[in-house]
């Protein structure tokens, strides 16, 4: 197919015009997240105590409350059973899906030809005592001693194999006494962060300044795989880029590029972590920036599907296909404790630093001890010194925020306390609560004004990009809405720069591309259903349905432009609630066998 021009927004007067409805305004951030990213998640991270339901955010306490479709009734089935049933690939600007296919450095990109084998200079157990030394956390965490012998030429082929290998690790020669006898020894130790790589070798003239690669992560968010990365090359985080987070809870691929790093410096990660891989390298002029791509693309295993209609399966997915879903922020954008993040943004918006401050640091039911013990200590001391040395983890939400806390105490500076919290975790929680006010809008348009479009709407079609402000009852929904939480259009705009919200426009329904789905049935709960690219690197079969196989699961694929929620377009297949902890629910009260479905797709 043609290029299509790019459609244009038009207000619609008395007169109808086919076009898709829009809703304004959305997120102006909305390109900072794509599906299911955890950024600025506090530190319930950890394993939870058990906690009602009822305690934690429903769907519709975020506004998220229609369907589109009225053709089927949907389906039982379980989302995100296991980490691996969630995949993510992101699309480059030309549709093409990003995938990990190759995890070392072609030949063309050395700068040194003369990299050095490791099994070359080292025996297979110093390989292995280096490879755990690199592992370990922090500077300092130890140290491995290498008898060198005399030769000096060997000596220098080790040193350089442990620079180009093991990018963490620091090396020098000395001589020692053992036994009575002198002994030419390498000490190996933990190096010290932050003289990166541009800064103890040259970049060659003709090479372009930014190395592009694809990071490949299992069960970690973007910014722990990125900081994991800076850590091992001992550069700042700061220095990658990329145009999106990814989900924690899924296996995802991404495309990253950063500041003059070689990549034979960048495959050493490989070696160090076995759920976070590089690859597919090449030198590029110019960084990826936030939104920079196409979107995603998504391979979903919905698992233990009950179905009593065979065809409703069939139906549900062409819905999908032919029709879309509402375009809500999904559950992710509201975090996933008892106290959802749109509640904090509020407070910020009303310049309450003190309700904020409140909010993060207080006792909510489920966590693990230690953490539920400091935010009680917390709580009746006020005391945030003795609280941050509580804490089971500082680098978290609650230990940044003690921290200024601490540095502001005696000051009553809440907002300069608030400020040690990362930007990109402040800005989450003001984007939070406009998230909140833009899925209330879409499920109000919905259920009042249904999806035709009526005059004042703002509607996509061909040759013109103007800008209209809405002046239908939907904007008269919007006052009323913030009115209620005592906040205005005026006070978006707010007097602190960080927490200003503008608003932009935001498709009120998405068509997904490239919808696809089969069916498996299944015996073993802990069977991978669908290929990692990891998988496939490693030559793994694929997986095969099992005839008369005691559970049946589905295996959904499509993409979506960037800041769009999959689990949002799996809800109108379900038409069940997508929250974290219902899906866990449902994990473990639904371990019977399941009824037939129909055949695969």
């Amino acid at each position: 197919m043609a290029d299509e021009p790019e459609p244009k927004r038009v207000k619609l007067n008395d007169h109808h015009v086919d076009g898709q409805a829009t809703v304004p305004p959305a997120d102006t951030a909305e390109k900072e997240e794509d599906e299911g990213d955890e950024d600025g998640v506090p530190a319930e991270e950890e394993e939870e105590a058990e906690t009602p339901l009822a305690c934690f955010t429903k769907e519709t306490d975020v506004g998220i409350e229609q369907y589109l479709s009225s053709s089927h009734k949907g389906f039982f089935a379980i989302l995100k059973q296991r980490y691996s049933d969630f995949q993510v690939h992101e699309r480059k600007p030309d549709g093409s899906v990003i995938h990990l296919t190759n995890c070392s450095v072609p030949c063309e990109l050395l700068a040194d030809k003369g990299t050095v084998s490791l099994e070359t200079v080292f025996s297979a157990e110093e390989v292995e005592k280096l490879t755990e030394l690199s592992e370990a956390g922090e500077e300092g965490s130890g140290s491995v001693h290498i008898e060198a012998g005399e030769n000096k030429d060997h000596r220098t082929k080790q040193h350089m194999a442990i620079r180009q290998h093991f990018p963490s690790l620091d090396s020098k020669t000395s001589v020692e006494s053992v036994g009575g006898a002198k002994k030419t020894i390498i000490s190996v130790t933990k190096g010290a962060r932050g003289r990166g790589p541009q800064q103890r070798s040259h970049w060659p003239r003709d090479r372009p300044d930014y190395c592009w690669f694809v990071m490949y992560k299992e069960n970690r968010d973007t910014l722990e795989a990125i900081n994991l990365l800076s850590s091992l090359i001992r550069i700042k985080s700061s220095m990658f880029q990329y145009a999106g987070t990814k989900d924690k809870r899924a296996i995802t691929t991404q495309a990253v590029t950063v500041f003059r790093v070689p990549a034979e410096r960048l495959v050493s990660l490989n070696r160090a972590s076995k759920n976070v891989q590089v690859g597919n390298f090449e030198y590029v002029k110019e960084p990826l920036r936030l939104g920079s791509l196409a979107g995603n693309h998504f391979t979903v295993v919905l698992r233990k599907v009950r179905c009593d209609d065979d065809d409703v399966i069939g139906v549900a997915m062409a819905s999908l296909r032919d029709t879309g879903f509402i375009n809500y922020y999904g559950m992710q954008r509201f975090g996933t404790s008892t106290i959802p993040t749109h509640h904090v943004g509020r407070c910020l918006l009303h310049c309450d630093w003190q309700g904020a401050v409140d909010l993060i640091l207080k006792p909510r039911p489920g966590e693990p001890e230690p953490l539920d013990k400091a935010r009680r200590h917390y709580a009746e001391t006020r005391d945030p010194a003795s609280t941050l040395a509580m804490l089971p983890r500082r680098r978290c939400v609650e230990g940044k925020l003690l921290w200024g806390l601490k540095e502001r105490s005696g000051t009553n500076d809440l907002q300069g306390a608030f400020n040690f919290i990362p930007r990109n975790t402040r800005l989450m929680y003001v984007h939070s609560y406009q998230s909140y006010v833009w899925n209330k809008m879409a499920s109000w348009r919905i259920a009042h004004l249904g999806l035709t479009p009526v005059p004042g709407d703002l509607v996509w079609t061909r040759g013109d990009s103007r800008h209209k402000e809405v002046d239908n009852k939907v904007g008269e929904e919007y006052i009323k809405l913030l009115q209620q939480d005592g906040l205005s259009i005026e006070m978006l705009r707010h007097r602190v720069k960080d927490y200003a919200l503008p608003g932009d426009y935001r498709s009120l329904v998405l068509k997904p591309e490239n919808v696809q789905w089969r069916s498996f049935d299944y015996d073993d709960i802990m069977q991978p259903l669908i290929l990692s690219d990891l998988d496939t690197l490693e030559a793994k079969p694929a997986p095969v349905s099992l005839p008369g196989g005691q559970y049946r699961a589905l295996s959904v694929e499509f993409s979506l432009p960037p800041s769009s929620y999959a689990t949002m377009a799996i809800r109108e297949v379900l038409r069940m609630d997508t929250s974290s902890h219902h899906q866990a629910q449902l994990d473990t009260s639904s371990s019977r066998p399941i009824s037939r479905v129909g055949s695969a797709i």
